[in-house]
């Protein structure tokens, strides 16, 4: 009985690693493998220190605005209650003073120091207002 053997040829695949060449011509996966691993490692170290650089700046750019208007309102409560306290009239200076709101204060210094004005004597006087000629000339305070 002839019992017939098949047999195959095998064919040797080029592996992957052998597609892969060094300078020094050896093919070796431990070298593609480190070159990968350099690669990505210097890849993730330079988004990371962009990404610190970038919050460092928005950061100390928060802080800085943050600073600065600190500073402004400091300045403008200091000037506001400065110069609320040199108004005269009691009711001018306690308006001015509850409300720390820098128009009121304003409003408040100019309407005092326009519409009285004091003379040597004590006396107020109107001063300041504004004059509406009427239709036959005469000027009278608005």
């Amino acid at each position: 009985m002839n019992i017939r053997t098949k047999t195959t040829t095998r064919r040797t695949v080029p592996t992957t690693t052998a597609k892969y060449k060094t300078l020094l011509g050896t093919s070796s996966s431990i070298v593609v493998v480190v070159i990968v691993v350099v690669v990505v490692v210097v890849v993730v170290v330079v988004v990371v220190v962009v990404v610190v650089v970038v919050v460092a700046v928005v950061v100390a750019a928060v802080i800085v605005v943050v600073v600065v208007v600190v500073v402004v309102v400091v300045v403008v409560v200091v000037v506001v209650v400065a110069q609320c306290n040199t108004i005269v009239t009691p009711a001018f200076k306690k308006a001015c003073l509850s409300s720390f709101h820098y128009f009121i204060f304003i409003a408040c210094y100019t309407e005092e120091r326009s519409i009285f004005s004091t003379m040597n004597s004590g006396l107020y006087v109107l001063s300041s207002l504004p004059l509406v000629e009427m239709p036959h000339s005469t000027v009278f305070p608005m």
